[in-house]
């Protein structure tokens, strides 16, 4: 980590695969607690779309649209869960996989940069701090509850759960999009 904060992040390829490496370790992490042996192709199609959508979003280099795509990022995340439990198929897991890499990326880029722009100078440290406790400890808490729910009603309705509150979150967010797109012309205007 200290590797990076001294500047590694201003490369903007070793950046993109330092993200990337970052969310395939999780993936790796979370299949040897579990203690379930994962499919190498787990951690290509992860990190393979990971490694996309940090390739796309250093490119932007701007925060206008940044709403837009968290409030489409949310969606598209409920509904691959969706095609995930409705197919028994490599291929299309292979394509989920690609596809949460992607998305699961985004989501986390898009957040910090909209955090990182709007928090004060003076308090931004704690904040990003906090962000990625979360963001890092809520899936963990999450994966929890849905393993040891899926020991009791089976894999898929879990699953289904939560992608039908990744739905709701879409729904929740999606009226505020003229909000979250003034906040954003806000920071921008104001030279952040």
């Amino acid at each position: 980590m200290a590797a990076y904060s001294l500047g590694i992040r201003r490369l903007i390829l070793l950046d993109v695969f330092t993200i990337s490496l970052g969310f395939v370790l999780r993936t790796v992490a979370g299949a040897v607690a579990i203690e379930v042996p994962a499919s190498p192709w787990l951690y290509i199609c992860a990190g393979l779309g990971s490694l996309f959508s940090g390739i796309w979003l250093s490119r932007r280099g701007r925060l206008h649209g940044l709403g837009d795509i968290l409030v489409a990022v949310i969606l598209l995340i409920g509904i691959t869960q969706f095609a995930f439990i409705a197919s028994d198929r490599l291929e299309v897991a292979a394509a989920v996989f690609v596809c949460w890499g992607f998305l699961l990326n985004a989501a986390g880029i898009t957040v910090q940069s909209l955090i990182q722009a709007d928090v004060p100078d003076s308090i931004r440290g704690r904040v990003v701090s906090l962000y990625g406790i979360l963001w890092l400890g809520c899936p963990s808490v999450g994966a929890f509850v849905m393993g040891a729910a899926a020991d009791f009603i089976g894999f898929r309705w879990p699953v289904a759960l939560g992608a039908l509150v990744m739905l709701a979150a879409f729904c929740w967010s999606l009226p505020r999009r003229r909000l979250f797109r003034e906040e954003i012309r806000r920071m921008t205007e104001s030279g952040v």
